[in-house]
Parts: structure tokens; C-alpha cells; sequence
């Protein structure tokens, strides 16, 4: 590791650390001066000056980098002290609290010396992530409580993962056109009776996929659609009449129901337009609810161990299904509203993947890059 003493542009902190032999793996030839190429040719070409600095990733995350003259600059002048990830494969917060550090800054040059693993929220790259996943997986241990599909199935399956905080459902009277489905991954949510078939996995809604896709495939092969549904999600009777309704007319292979003003989304194009009639062809998703396909769920169920979070699994699966030539579309007149704000920071389902080892947003990167996915979700 060797640190070069700069300040172009007037804002550049007095050390620039970077690490030689990844750098010599990114450049043509051998610079004379390694520090001196990085500072006056890699900072442009976006090279990354240590494997725990991924330029690329660092300026989709943090589009403020633009008041500086590369996304690494601005990292070692405000992100550092700020406890930004400088990373996918970097949790700085998982880090802080693992170590008792308290100051970024002295962490990021602990991480450089050495002192880092899975454990302390480091990965050295996608094949520790790869050995975290497995280890979650191995040790899901489900139990099927009502497994059995209905003698006559209907045409549709909702899946509902539930627990203890689940939106409270009337779903039991007359007039549903889909079977229901309940994966409790928290036993606290458990409501006898509830639903045509029942299992208890405690796990994420995404190992639960890959668990019925290995252990139950039979119970989803009799639908023509599915919709993998989260228990924060508000939604009625004759709204999910209409969506099945909706994805069958329009032969619709991706699909979801457009989110109410009032409900938590990173993504604007997934938001009901006023005066909208039927499909929006977009290019993904949001993992939250989405409906798919019969042919679609083969198409996509290479993925179903991709990712424990979720993250990028949306925006892979946009990809997958439009380049097999399916259909991916939001439905502007069947809404529903997504109750609960996302906090990827402090929220419980991300403190719950980080004491199990588990970087959402690694996956969400690894994902999107072996799929060659969009970014974000993005009209047609």
C-alpha cells in the first residue's frame, strides 16, 4: 500500500491511498510511478485504487460525488468521515459496530492494514458473499404445516410471507379468484386456519422462493400466475381480482399494481398515474409484490439462491424476462399501498441480514452485474 501527497483541483485530502498490485491489474504496462498515473490518468479512467474502494458502484450511490473531481476524492474528503460504504462489499456500518471504533476514517485504513472479514462486515469479494448465502440457506430448516394445493386450484396463487407486524387481512370471505399461500417466517404472526395452504420458513421471503421453487414446486406448477406478496403491503379482495384479471388479459409475464401516493418506493415510475388505463410497460418491478408468470417463474428460478435480501433479484429479473420476450408492466388502475418506510440503515429486516453475515446491497451488485440489469427502473 503506498499513499500519494496531491491536491489537484484545491480539494483533495494530503493522502491518497491506494494499493499497487490491484491497480497493476487494472493498467496497461508499468507506470514508472504508479501514485503519480493513478493521480493524473486513473482517477479519470475511473480505475479502482484499492479492492475496497469500487469507483463505479461509489458514484451510483452517491451522486453527490460531482462537487469533487472523481468519486474517490470525495470519498477520502467527506464520505470517509462520513461513514459512507466505500464499497458493495463494504458495510461500514456492520464495521464500526463490530470493531468498537468509532471514527470512519480510522476504520477505512483499518481495513486497507488488514484487519477485516465477513464477520466485521468486510467481504474480499463475491466469493464470500457466495460462502454467506450458502450458510444461510443450509441452515433454513422449513416446516410444512398445510402444504397440499386445493383439490380444484384456482387460477392464481398469492404468496404471503407474514409475521408478527402484518397488515391485518379480511381475505376469508367469498369472491377470491387466486388460493392463498401463507410462508410465516415469524411463528408470532401464525393465524390458524388463514390461507389454502401454510408453511413455516424462517428465513427471508427470497429463500422461502427458492425453497418452494426445491421442496414445492408442485404446489406452484397449477397457476398461471403468482404474486410473491410482503406483509407490509395493504391490498383487497377485488383489487388482486383485478390484478390476475389484468396479467391474464394482457398476457402479462411481470407485472405489479401500482403503490398508492401515500406508500414507501425508491422508484418513481412505479407510483399510480392519474388518467393511466391499463399496462405501463416498464423494465422491473419493485420486489415488494411482484405477480409472475408461469413460464416466467422457470425463466427466473436460476436466481432464487442469487440473492437472500432481495436486492437486485427486481432488476435482474426485468432483464431476464424481457430478453426471453416476455412482458413486464405496472397496472395504473389496481393500486395498492406499501405501509411501512424502507430504512435501510436501521430497519429490522437489514439489522436482521447483518447479524447473519448478509450484504444486501453486495448482492444487490453482484446480481445486477451477472444479469447485465439496469440500475433502476425505468419506463418504456
Amino acid at each position: 500500500m503506498i499513499a500519494a501527497r496531491t491536491r489537484p483541483r484545491g480539494v483533495v485530502p494530503d493522502e491518497v491511498p491506494i494499493d499497487r498490485d490491484h491497480l497493476m491489474r487494472q493498467v496497461t504496462g508499468t507506470p514508472a510511478d504508479l501514485a503519480s498515473h493513478y493521480l493524473s490518468h486513473g482517477l479519470a479512467q475511473r480505475l479502482d485504487p484499492t479492492p475496497f474502494f469500487a469507483t463505479d458502484w461509489y458514484a451510483w450511490q452517491n451522486p453527490d460525488w460531482t462537487s469533487h473531481a472523481a468519486p474517490y476524492l470525495h470519498y477520502l474528503d467527506r464520505g470517509r468521515a462520513e461513514g459512507r460504504d466505500p464499497s458493495p462489499f463494504v458495510d461500514m456500518r456492520r464495521y464500526l459496530d463490530a470493531t468498537g471504533l468509532s471514527d470512519p476514517t480510522r476504520a477505512y485504513e483499518m481495513i486497507l492494514a488488514g484487519l477485516r472479514g465477513p464477520s466485521l462486515g468486510v467481504y474480499d469479494g463475491p466469493d464470500d458473499l457466495r460462502r454467506r448465502q450458502s450458510a444461510f440457506l443450509d441452515a433454513i430448516s422449513p416446516l410444512a404445516h398445510r402444504m397440499r394445493p386445493p383439490a380444484t386450484p384456482k387460477r392464481a396463487l398469492v404468496v404471503l410471507q407474514a409475521g408478527a407486524g402484518a397488515v391485518a387481512r379480511d381475505w376469508s370471505g367469498e369472491g377470491r379468484t387466486w388460493d392463498l399461500l401463507v410462508n410465516y417466517y415469524d411463528a408470532r404472526g401464525f393465524r390458524p386456519g388463514f390461507g389454502d395452504m401454510a408453511m413455516f420458513q424462517k428465513g427471508t421471503k427470497f429463500t422461502a422462493m427458492w425453497m418452494f421453487w426445491r421442496r414445492y414446486r408442485s404446489c406452484l406448477s397449477p397457476y398461471e400466475h403468482v404474486l410473491f406478496l410482503d406483509d407490509d403491503v395493504s391490498v383487497g379482495v377485488d383489487e388482486l381480482n383485478a390484478l390476475f384479471e389484468a396479467c391474464r388479459v394482457h398476457v402479462l409475464d411481470l407485472a405489479q399494481m401500482t403503490l398508492t401516493p401515500q406508500s414507501s418506493c425508491n422508484w418513481p415510475q412505479l407510483f399510480a398515474c392519474e388518467g393511466q388505463r391499463g399496462p405501463r410497460e416498464v423494465t422491473a418491478v419493485e420486489i415488494m409484490m411482484p405477480v409472475v408468470s408461469h413460464r416466467a417463474l422457470e425463466w427466473i428460478s436460476p436466481t432464487f439462491d442469487a440473492s437472500v435480501s432481495g436486492f437486485g433479484l427486481d432488476l435482474a429479473w426485468g432483464r431476464i424476462v424481457r430478453d426471453r420476450g416476455g412482458r413486464v408492466a405496472v397496472l395504473d388502475d389496481v393500486r395498492a399501498t406499501h405501509e411501512r418506510p424502507v430504512d435501510q440503515s436501521g430497519g429490522s429486516y437489514y439489522s436482521y441480514l447483518r447479524r447473519h453475515g448478509i450484504n444486501a446491497k453486495a448482492e444487490l451488485w453482484t446480481t445486477i452485474q451477472a444479469h447485465g440489469a439496469d440500475r433502476d427502473v425505468l419506463s418504456l
